[in-house]
């Protein structure tokens, strides 16, 4: 088997889903402060991203808006292809997985639609009348490590191929046979390739890697 593990926001869509709700449910200017806040060390994840929840409570942000956002995305060039690619000429079963911090709903509609094995994403807490009231399950980039980890144990696959676009997917491209970065580029010393979109790395792979 080979496993493939994507980061979503940035690797998969050109669009953030934190940020398309910020758009919409949240502040803009309070956001791209609270995201300089939290690279300077003044406060944790857990902080920022507390803090956007307040945001989208005070606005009243609730489960159908979230779903009608989320559906709304563009993929970055290529991935279709990549993935017809991938099932035609890898000889060994392909296991196709979303490790993001992400959006649950956004990830879960590109699963479907690119036909993923799985997706681990952010999934927020409703109260009963279907409001955004918190966070149920957390991603925080050394979660990604952590869920390939398990992931690894599990399929104990030939090889893993980890591809992202920030340096929030640092973490579990460590654990990687092969890293990847796609759109947005992450440090050379980081990433064994960088491609602009995905036909570049269908290139990359035609010309270097033996599947």
């Amino acid at each position: 088997m080979y496993l493939f593990a994507f980061d979503m926001d940035g690797t998969l869509t050109y669009s953030s889903s934190w940020y398309d709700l910020v758009k919409e449910y949240g502040d803009e200017k309070i956001s791209k402060r609270l995201k300089q806040r939290y690279y300077n060390g003044e406060i944790s994840y857990e902080e920022w991203i507390e803090k956007l929840i307040a945001i989208f409570r005070k606005n009243n942000l609730n489960k159908e808006e979230v779903q009608r956002i989320m559906a709304s995305y563009s993929l970055i060039e290529g991935i279709e292809d990549f993935i017809s690619f991938l099932r035609e000429k890898v000889k060994e079963k392909v296991y196709l997985t979303i490790i993001s911090s992400g959006i649950l709903e956004r990830a879960r509609k590109i699963a479907r639609q690119l036909n993923f094995d799985s997706y681990h994403c952010v999934s927020f807490r409703y109260d009963k009348e279907g409001y955004v009231v918190g966070i149920e399950t957390m991603i925080k980039p050394e979660h990604k490590r952590d869920i390939l980890k398990n992931l690894i144990w599990k399929y104990a696959p030939k090889k893993v191929i980890a591809i992202g676009d920030s340096d929030f997917d640092i973490p579990m491209m460590k654990l990687a046979d092969l890293k990847i970065s796609v759109n947005n580029e992450i440090g050379e010393h980081d990433v064994d390739y960088h491609g602009k979109d995905y036909y570049e790395i269908i290139e990359f792979f035609q010309k270097e890697i033996k599947l």
